[in-house]
C-alpha cells in the first residue's frame, strides 16, 4: 500500500468511527429516555396497586359491618 492508500482508509476509519459514535450517543440518550419511562411506569403501578388494596380493604370492612 502507498501512502494515498493509508491515508485513504484513515479518513474512512475515522468517517465509519464518527458514525459509530453518533450512533452509540443516540442509543445513550434512548436508553435513557427508556429508564426515566420506566420509573415513571412502576411508580404509577404502585400507585395503583396501593389505592386498588386500599379500596379493597374498604369493602371488606364493609361487608365485615353489615355482617354484624
Amino acid at each position: 500500500m502507498e501512502i494515498l492508500d493509508y491515508q485513504q482508509e484513515i479518513k474512512e476509519l475515522k468517517k465509519a468511527n464518527r458514525i459509530i459514535q453518533k450512533k452509540l450517543e443516540r442509543s445513550e440518550s434512548d436508553r435513557r429516555k427508556l429508564e426515566e419511562t420506566n420509573r415513571k411506569k412502576e411508580s404509577l403501578l404502585r400507585r395503583v396497586i396501593d389505592e386498588l388494596k386500599e379500596y379493597q380493604n374498604k369493602l371488606e370492612l364493609e361487608f365485615r359491618l353489615k355482617a354484624i
